[in-house]
C-alpha cells in the first residue's frame, strides 16, 4: 500500500501549478505516509483538486484505484466507480476509460457488464490490447463462474473420476 501512496502522490503533486503551495503540501503528503489512511485521504483529496482543475481524466482514474486497490468492503470498492464515470465524461474517446469501468464491472463479477464496456473500449480503439486481452479473460471467468463449470470441476476432482 506505501508504495501504492507514494505513486499517487508524487502524480497529484506533479500536476498541481507552481504557486509555491506545493512544497508545503508535497511535504505533508510525504510525512504523512507512515499514517496509513489519513495519507491515502490526502493523496485522493490532491488528485481530486487536480483532476477537478486540469480537468484530467487520468487523474480521476488514479482516484477511482486508489478505492478499487485498498477497498476493504463492496461499499468501499463502489466509491471508485463516479471517478470512472467523469474519467469517461472527459474522455469519450479514450479506450482505457472503458476498459477500467470494465474492469470494474469483472472485479464484482458482474461479467455482462463487464464483456459490454471491454467490447465498447475495442469499438473506441481496436489497436488498445489490454481491451482484446481483458474481453478474453472476462469471456473465460464468466465461463468459469458458470453452474456448468463448477460441475465438471467437482465431477473431475471427484474420486471416481481420479481412478478412472
Amino acid at each position: 500500500m506505501k508504495r501504492i501512496l507514494i505513486l499517487l502522490s508524487f502524480l497529484a503533486i506533479s500536476c498541481q501549478s507552481n504557486s509555491g503551495e506545493m512544497p508545503r503540501q508535497a511535504g505533508q503528503a510525504s510525512s504523512e505516509l507512515m499514517n496509513g489512511l489519513e495519507a491515502m485521504h490526502h493523496v485522493r483529496e490532491l488528485l481530486l483538486e487536480a483532476g477537478e482543475r486540469l480537468k484530467a481524466g487520468h487523474l480521476y482514474n488514479l482516484l477511482a484505484y486508489s478505492y478499487f486497490w485498498n477497498a476493504e468492503s463492496d461499499e468501499e470498492y463502489d466509491k471508485g466507480l463516479p471517478f470512472i464515470e467523469k474519467y469517461i465524461d472527459l474522455n469519450p474517446n479514450e479506450a482505457n476509460a472503458y476498459d477500467s469501468l470494465a474492469e470494474f464491472h469483472l472485479n464484482k463479477g458482474e461479467f455482462d457488464k463487464a464483456i459490454e464496456t471491454y467490447q465498447l473500449a475495442f469499438e473506441v480503439d481496436p489497436e488498445f490490447e489490454w481491451a482484446t486481452r481483458n474481453l478474453a479473460l472476462a469471456k473465460y471467468l464468466q465461463k468459469m463462474a458458470s453452474e456448468d463449470s463448477k460441475v465438471m470441476q467437482w465431477t473431475s476432482e471427484s474420486d471416481e473420476a481420479k481412478s478412472t
